[in-house]
């Protein structure tokens, strides 16, 4: 089983962890081919290359505190800029047994406070969109959108 943990009441956290509550389960990420390797150096290098201070963001930059690709782990402290609050996310990818096809559980929280102001939904729909460009078109990953998690979105304004 993934090591991810799910979310606690306050709209500041999605997880693909099981047993998650419908306002915080993000649908994990799919990849169509390449198997394993290949689709946790996607995540890998995509958040190596991640733009600090994007959308006005993470401007304090990030660190890469775990990274296992034996196992498919990879961990990653995002921090502000102004208040140097710290989010966690962690990223779990597993491949459908038989096939180069497989999955990405993910889990993205703020450590402090009730609200995130929607930093972690700006910075997982970067994350994603930055996948689904990379050639061969083998990512689909659900955006973090207003019609997806409408009490994140009205309680983040």
């Amino acid at each position: 089983d993934a090591p991810l943990v799910g979310c606690g009441n306050a709209p500041n956290c999605f997880s693909s962890a099981p047993g998650t509550d419908e306002d915080h389960f993000l649908k994990p990420w799919r990849f169509s081919s390449g198997g394993l390797a290949t689709a946790f150096a996607d995540i890998e290098s995509i958040v190596r290359a991640y733009p600090p201070g994007q959308r006005g963001i993470d401007g304090g930059g990030f660190e890469i505190k775990r990274s296992d690709g034996q196992s498919g782990y990879l961990y990653v402290q995002f921090e502000a800029l102004k208040q140097g609050y710290i989010d966690d996310v962690e990223f779990v990818v597993r491949s459908d047994s038989g096939s180069g096809s497989g999955e990405v559980l993910v889990r993205c929280a703020s450590r402090v406070g009730r609200l995130d102001m929607g930093v972690n939904a700006k910075r997982l729909n970067r994350i994603t969109e930055d996948l689904q460009q990379l050639p061969g078109g083998r990512w689909a990953a659900p955006k973090i959108s207003p019609e997806a998690f409408p009490k994140y979105v009205n309680e983040n304004r």
